[in-house]
């Protein structure tokens, strides 16, 4: 069921074309550089920088007028997702291009250092366009004017600067109140048509976006190969129950649907080649439209939140991860001896271990999955507080989910041979 659509090529030759196609969009999009009061310049990073990038950006500096250019690469980056922005303009620049042969997804991309290069030069270009007192900065630059809330400063000395970024970033979230993010009206009205054309229930059933990460399989970035899921056959008996519930579920991320799943499911289940909407328009379309979000950790998981969508992240890891006012179902660890590691191990002592040397790592099974997802609807349905405060109170500092108003599910704790444990999840 799972495509494969990362055959990568890098070389010199596209970078001719990288550079022709850059300096028209620059030309085009000229005026709106010329009045620009903040231009920030991303030039690394996967999707979820070209989300959290911009939304800090909007989010520190209202009232003044804002840009966000994206050096952008096939296919961690989804140029579409300039169009959702309500309150600051955002830019792509490609430095990569993707094409069909033989079948297979092919993506030409230009080297790392040119990547750099043109990162540089693209911000020296934009301080000679601006007004002197513009603000001009790089993504890293940015990132270093988040504040740090009160309560977190001192804590995590330990950990690495890029860990605690994401966290200072949900905070902010929470101070700072900025409009949602969708995609323009007239392209959601195209959407729906598509998507409910066949639907008896005319667009009015409740939607959940399924977010399934099979990015980064076999590669050698254990940061991101670490983060991949579980298959698509492991999810099925859950998204039967939501259909029960009542929500139809659009399958976005890195998994295609196969036609026999697809009938199986008769109309329940939608993918954007099955409801013949781009695929980048389908995937922001059901992320910030959706009902409730199920998913795997990665960038698509960052933008139901903007738009406060009820969120129960499956397969969470490392151990350290977790989203703002989420349910949370991690990844299981297991020992040389063949052993499960104990949660309260697990959060001291490998939050932020990505290869756990001598452990295997493995995904939610089936079973798992559908607990809680089964948790999460309920929880939902009797309008459950996500957490009382035990969370807070007892997992380490460290640990995000101590800082997220977030709930750890029922099902993972259950893994362990016990009840929900009063220490570590709030009453049911």
């Amino acid at each position: 069921m799972i495509k494969s659509r990362l055959l990568q090529c890098g070389g010199y030759g596209v970078i001719p074309l990288s550079v022709l196609i850059s300096f028209v969009r620059v030309i085009v999009d000229y005026r709106i550089l010329r009045k620009a009061q903040v231009v920030v310049v991303m030039s690394g990073g996967g999707f979820g920088h070209t989300v959290m990038g911009p939304d800090v950006t909007r989010r520190l500096f209202q009232g003044r007028r804002k840009v966000f250019i994206c050096l952008s690469y096939h296919p961690y980056h989804n140029p579409k997702a300039a169009i959702v922005w309500p309150d600051i303009d955002v830019i792509f620049l490609p430095f990569s291009f993707a094409f069909n042969l033989l079948g297979r997804r092919m993506f030409l991309h230009c080297p790392p250092w040119f990547v750099a290069l043109g990162r540089a030069t693209l911000q020296q270009v934009v301080r000679l366009i601006t007004d002197s007192d513009s603000l001009v900065l790089s993504l890293l630059e940015l990132y270093d004017l988040i504040p740090v809330p009160e309560n977190l400063i001192g804590l995590m000395r330990d950990v690495p600067k890029n860990f605690k970024v994401p966290l200072y970033y949900f905070k902010l979230r929470e101070r700072i109140i900025a409009p949602p993010i969708r995609l323009p009206e007239a392209q959601r009205e195209k959407v729906k048509r598509n998507l409910y054309r066949n639907d008896r229930s005319d667009g009015h059933l409740r939607v959940c976006c399924l977010y399934l990460r099979q990015k980064g399989a076999g590669l050698e970035d254990v940061t991101t190969s670490s983060r991949t899921g579980s298959p698509l056959e492991e999810f099925l008996p859950a998204i039967r129950l939501l259909n029960k519930a009542g929500y139809k579920v659009f399958v976005v991320g890195d998994v295609d649907l196969d036609k026999e799943v697809y009938t199986e499911f008769k109309g329940m289940l939608a993918d954007a080649r099955s409801s013949n909407v781009d695929k980048r328009i389908f995937d922001l379309f059901a992320a910030t439209e959706a009902d409730v979000f199920v998913g795997e950790p990665g960038g698509g998981s960052f933008v139901p939140g903007i738009n406060a969508i009820p969120c129960l992240l499956i397969n969470a890891f490392p151990y350290f991860f977790a989203m703002p006012n989420s349910w949370i179902c991690y990844k299981k660890l297991w020992d040389p001896k063949g052993q499960l590691v104990h949660y309260s191990r697990l959060f001291d002592e490998y939050a932020y271990d990505y290869s756990p040397s001598g452990m295997r790592i493995e995904p939610n099974n089936a079973e798992e999955i559908y607990q809680a997802v089964s948790e999460f609807i309920d929880d939902l349905n009797i309008g459950q507080e996500i957490s009382d405060g035990t969370v807070e109170r007892t997992l380490p500092d460290h640990v995000w989910a101590k800082h997220l108003n977030a709930r750890i599910s029922g099902a993972w704790i259950r893994l362990f041979g016990t009840e929900i444990d009063q220490q570590l999840s709030s009453p049911r």
